[in-house]
């Protein structure tokens, strides 16, 4: 059944995979590789899943777990190490597999995985869903920023025809947005064309690390500074309360829950604000994810806007 299955998607494909799960190797400081070529497979393999299944009638998982043996097999090879014991059963940990489920991703249908595949289990231990998370956020900017510029001109236009249809029903309200970053969704000529129509705006700034953010206001022409990680803030002003935040994504599952960048900034804004603003996540739709494994901290956005429309929690 490997052969079939390995035979139904391009060599290039499988080489990419392999490409992802050493440099991910990298970035976790030699880790294991059965785990991270499971999210190496997942991330290089999310477009080719169809062309698979139109090939073979085998369960996603099943295609999954062949492509990862694989993918194991010749990044030991690269690296010239022995394969570990165990690895050829393409152990990964539970929130990995639960991607990977075929009932997860909505085809009920499909026979159950074969007995020697791992089940999805509920997912316990937070470092476990942070590394995960480290590994997803790496593929998600990676594949936003290789976003070629036709498409992320069109993709682009389409959010911001969506964002004034959301905008309208709130006049009056004072929006926080963001300046872009590692190639998100520009919002900058929709905020200038705010602007010019008297909508108060602000940005927000990083006063303390792992603390919340706060907002000041922002027009254009105004004086800017470099805040954290270089992007431009407001260099004075007072502190205001957006009456709505346009929040950027990594990336953002089903339920609205959003991945950014890792360090909590607008969780604990939102958590700490005395009236809750309306959180409007904005992204690309290749950012969207089955599920980022939502903790006890992570407050979900009210919608998510993408090029694809609204997706409501």
């Amino acid at each position: 059944m490997k052969d079939e299955l390995i035979d139904a998607v391009s060599n290039e494909r499988i080489e990419a995979a392999v490409d992802s799960t050493l440099r991910l190797r990298a970035q976790q400081g030699g880790a294991p590789l059965g785990p991270l070529a499971w999210a190496a497979v997942e991330e290089t393999f999310c477009m080719c899943v169809t062309e698979g299944e139109d090939t073979i009638e085998h369960p996603l998982s099943a295609i999954h777990a062949a492509l990862v043996a694989d993918v194991l097999q010749r990044a030991e090879g690269r690296l010239g190490e022995p394969a570990q014991a165990g690895a050829r059963e393409c152990s990964s940990p539970p929130c990995m597999v639960h991607e990977l489920d075929p009932a997860f991703m909505e085809h009920p249908e499909r026979p159950s995985p074969p007995a020697w595949l791992p089940t999805a289990t509920a997912v316990q231990d937070w470092e476990e869903v942070r590394l995960w998370r480290k590994a997803k956020r790496a593929v998600l900017i990676e594949r936003r920023l290789t976003m070629p510029a036709a498409e992320r001109a069109a993709h682009s236009e389409a959010i911001t025809a969506a964002l004034i249809q959301v905008l309208s029903s709130l006049p009056g309200a004072l929006i926080g947005f963001y300046w872009p970053f590692k190639g998100e969704y520009d919002p900058r000529p929709l905020v200038r064309s705010l602007h010019a129509e008297r909508t108060r705006l602000a940005l927000p700034v990083v006063v303390e690390k792992a603390k919340p953010l706060i907002f000041r206001e922002w027009w254009p022409g105004m004086t800017m500074t470099s805040g954290a990680w270089n992007i431009p803030v407001p260099a004075t002003g007072q502190p205001v309360a957006p009456d709505v935040l346009l929040v950027p994504v990594v990336g953002f599952d089903r339920q609205a829950y959003r991945l950014g960048y890792g360090g909590g900034y607008y969780d604990r804004t939102l958590a700490a604000l005395p009236t809750r603003p309306q959180a409007i996540g904005i992204g690309f739709g290749l950012s969207q994810i089955a599920t980022i494994h939502p903790q006890r901290h992570d407050i979900p956005m009210d919608l998510v806007v993408t090029e694809r429309g609204l997706c409501l929690k």
